[in-house]
């Protein structure tokens, strides 16, 4: 392959074809990883700082993990929570962290995750396109445990108060929904989901930030809310367990 960066397309349609259709070999993918961007979470505290804090993820027995993703999009789809991410090209992120004390998984489309040992993020991190066969870097069955229920209505009243007026003002807020997630890397939060007129990320994210101010002083203490899009990964769970309060 050339020297030139892998667009994230190209990178996922690799990651496809060695982990879940088998055919093609490994090595490619991991040339392709080495030029593509990659991206970890930010934790919330740090995203107004220079000195950017990576938000570590929690596997099924407690342990710190890091995440690290093929996109913005996979990272999105996968927590279904909203964080700000750092990015870096393939080799640089696997310098920044090589001695990171935590296990390492990749996570990529369609919920192919990969577990990274010390000697494999080692080589990447040298350049080196590791010598692999699939079985040497099997794709986790591990999925994130998402409990999905509806949201008590004595909890959803004060933000519907907030909200309505706000998605009256934003008029390319077509409809705003509530479910409540809970899953095993963090404890129950409600979750938001809107249907816009343009439904992609930079909208829900200027739109994310109006909605945080509405929502100041509303929130029960510890108590905490993310957004998503209604026709997301989580579509059937809106249909399902969402409660429509606003629909343009």
């Amino acid at each position: 392959m050339s020297d030139s960066k892998i667009p994230i397309e190209a990178l996922e349609g690799l990651m496809r074809k060695v982990f879940v259709e088998r055919s093609i070999p490994p090595d490619l993918f991991w040339d392709a990883a080495l030029k593509a961007d990659l991206y970890v979470p930010l934790s919330q505290r740090s995203e107004q700082e220079e000195d950017k804090s990576i938000q570590l993820g929690v596997d099924s027995k407690g342990q710190n993990i890091l995440w690290v993703f093929t996109s913005p999009n996979v990272l999105h789809e996968y927590t279904e929570r909203y964080f700000t991410c750092y990015g870096l090209v393939g080799q640089e992120m696997f310098k920044k962290i090589k001695d990171i004390p935590h296990p390492v998984i990749l996570i990529g489309p369609e919920g192919i995750t990969l577990s990274l040992d010390a000697k494999l993020i080692q080589s990447l991190a040298d350049g080196k396109v590791p010598v692999l066969k699939e079985k040497d870097a099997e794709p986790l069955t591990q999925t994130l445990r998402l409990k999905v229920t509806r949201a008590a209505e004595e909890e959803l009243k004060p933000l519907e108060d907030r909200f309505v007026p706000l998605f009256q003002a934003l008029t390319e807020v077509l409809a705003a929904s509530f479910i409540k997630v809970e899953d095993e890397n963090s404890g129950a939060r409600l979750l938001l989901g809107l249907r816009l007129e343009t439904n992609n990320r930079d909208s829900l994210k200027r739109i994310a930030t109006e909605v945080a101010k509405a929502a100041e002083g509303v929130l029960d203490q510890g108590k905490t809310m993310d957004i998503t899009l209604i026709d997301g990964s989580l579509k059937d769970a809106f249909e399902k367990w969402g409660k429509t309060f606003y629909k343009k």
